[in-house]
């Protein structure tokens, strides 16, 4: 009989025996699966370890420039950190799916994970250790949790990929597009608020001086910064999923707009020829870009409103 009808039918009497018997279950579980479980997350911390050290493409910018702004550069300490927040956020709900173990459809995943990280050292290429991660955890949670999960990892085990550094060919495809389209909008918005640029290419000419949309500046980096701070913030928010989709869909805009805004304090800085200078314009965009996104999450809110709840429920 399902819980809800005999709880109707029995009463109090009913929960209480259901508590009792959920307690009963949970400790009828053998201690010593802490064991392998211990030992399985060992083993998957050496054989990821070069995760710890892994260092992207180095750019011409170094240090906090170069990390955030720098198109060839990543920044995978920094989203592998977030994703162990995001994991730990979900633990509630991850015990809640103890006893819900698909053991054949885990160990195949898990089998995965394992070939491609035999793989990556195998061939030395230390990104796919990301990727190999990502489909062990996925393997591990639906062997000890099922589908409910295997779904509840399935978010920040995607969030991993942003540890990625964009490949070279992405890169030299979209970089320049952008350097052109942010010089453009710098010589339109000049003109419109009274001044007489010239755009030639990726270089704007201002009464005798001259200003070029660098690499660092295309705005690529700090697109995939902001889109990573808008997953963050839809799961400290808790939103219905459509939502959530629907404002990290609005995040490279977000993003765009702020480096763009970032070109034009740069050109209006009197010191906008110290590299300090730049570093610190942006890290005050991508301060105001997590601002924007908070309250393009209010707007959302008003035409779309979803429930929010402190955690995530565990599925019945």
């Amino acid at each position: 009989m399902p819980e809800r009808a005999w709880r109707a039918i029995q009463g109090d009497e009913a929960v209480e025996v259901i508590a009792a018997d959920t307690s009963l279950a949970r400790s009828a579980h053998p201690k010593w699966r802490v064991i392998p479980f211990t030992v399985g997350l060992a083993a998957l911390v050496v054989a990821h370890y070069p995760l710890l050290t892994f260092g992207p493409e180095a750019g011409r910018a170094t240090g906090i420039e170069g990390a955030l702004f720098e198109p060839t550069m990543a920044s995978p300490g920094l989203v592998m950190l977030c994703w162990v927040g995001l994991i730990v956020l979900r633990w509630p709900r991850l015990r809640g799916f103890e006893g819900r173990e698909s053991p054949a459809a885990g160990a195949l995943v898990v089998l995965l994970g394992a070939a491609l990280c035999l793989w990556a050292h195998y061939t030395a290429v230390v990104p796919l250790l990301l990727i190999s991660l990502g489909v062990l955890v996925l393997g591990t949670g639906l062997m000890l949790g099922g589908m409910g999960a295997f779904r509840t990892l399935l978010f920040p085990c995607v969030f991993l990929l942003l540890a990625l550094p964009v490949p070279t060919p992405l890169v030299n495809a979209f970089m320049y597009p952008l350097q052109l389209a942010n010089a453009h909008a710098v010589g339109v918005v000049l003109e419109a608020i009274g001044f007489s640029p010239f755009v030639s290419g990726d270089l704007v000419f201002l009464d005798e001086r001259i200003f070029q949309v660098i690499e660092g500046c295309s705005g690529l980096r700090t697109i995939l910064i902001v889109t990573m701070s808008a997953c963050l913030f839809t799961q400290l928010a808790w939103h219905d999923p459509k939502r959530t989709f629907a404002l990290i869909l609005l995040a490279p805009l977000i993003g765009a707009v702020t480096n763009h805004f970032r070109i034009l304090t740069i050109i209006f800085n009197p010191a906008a020829a110290f590299a300090s200078a730049h570093t610190a314009q942006g890290l005050a965009m991508m301060v105001i870009a997590v601002i924007i996104i908070a309250l393009a999450d209010l707007a959302l809110g008003r035409v779309w409103p979803t429930p929010a709840t402190e955690q995530l429920p565990v599925e019945a």
